[in-house]
């Protein structure tokens, strides 16, 4: 419960960064400035906190349950969201649609989790620093569209949303190593036992808050068309004029 507990809050950390996004992109200048200061520094923050999360997720699912039947439907599940995020951008938003976003990052993660799972510690270590450098290196690499996902993009190609594995696999991979340290040290279980003995009322409160978390891929790919026709509700109905980029 613990792990949807803290995709709940990424949740409401990320649809709290939407809003003030979405004020600059319907009546720009309205509002907080969406990229730089204290709402600037939360994207990446909450992108690697949702990447950390789902790499600790794939070591402790994968400790109690290594089924093929739900590895592939969630890889599907994955990959039809990333392409309807991707159609979708592409319609609303044309010259920024997206074509390597958090999900689409995920999805590559997922690809590699079984080889990952089965490389030493000391591997995923090294590849968790590789990545960030490998940033750097890509920094200036221009006008490759196969180094896309990588982390190079062509010059003058922009997108609202791009994650590339480059350097920010490398939450994943961290999430899979302290993954495995908590199956190490046997924490899994002392929680379980621990959450055995808590009081009732409690933990029915707690599974509450972690609803929106059980299901977080959904709330990702609703909560912004809920959030922008709310707001255009919202700014048409205080005399404003909303624009759409």
């Amino acid at each position: 419960m613990w792990l949807d507990l803290a995709r709940t809050g990424a949740l409401v950390a990320m649809a709290s960064y939407h809003v003030v996004f979405d004020i600059e992109l319907l009546l720009p200048g309205s509002g907080p400035d969406p990229f730089n200061g204290f709402w600037g520094a939360l994207p990446p923050i909450i992108a690697s906190t949702f990447l950390w999360i789902a790499g600790l997720s794939a070591v402790l699912v994968g400790a109690r349950s290594s089924r093929r039947g739900r590895y592939l439907r969630r890889l599907a599940l994955l990959a039809g969201s990333a392409l309807t995020v991707s159609v979708v951008t592409a319609i609303a938003l044309p010259e920024r649609w997206v074509r390597f976003g958090i999900l689409h990052l995920m999805f590559t993660c997922a690809i590699f989790t079984p080889v990952l799972r089965r490389a030493p510690s000391y591997l995923l270590a090294a590849l968790t620093a590789f990545l960030p450098v490998g940033a750097l290196l890509l920094q200036d690499v221009r006008g490759s569209w196969f180094l896309l996902p990588a982390g190079a993009r062509p010059t003058g190609l922009h997108m609202v949303d791009y994650w590339p594995i480059a350097p920010w696999g490398a939450a994943f991979v961290a999430g899979m190593l302290a993954g495995r340290a908590i199956v190490s040290l046997r924490a899994r279980h002392l929680h379980e036992a621990a959450a055995q003995r808590s009081d009732t009322a409690l933990r029915r409160r707690l599974a509450r808050l972690a609803a929106p978390g059980r299901h977080s891929l959904l709330v990702y790919l609703v909560h912004q068309p809920v959030l922008i026709a709310f707001l255009m509700v919202v700014l048409l109905g205080s005399g404003n004029r909303p624009q759409w980029p």
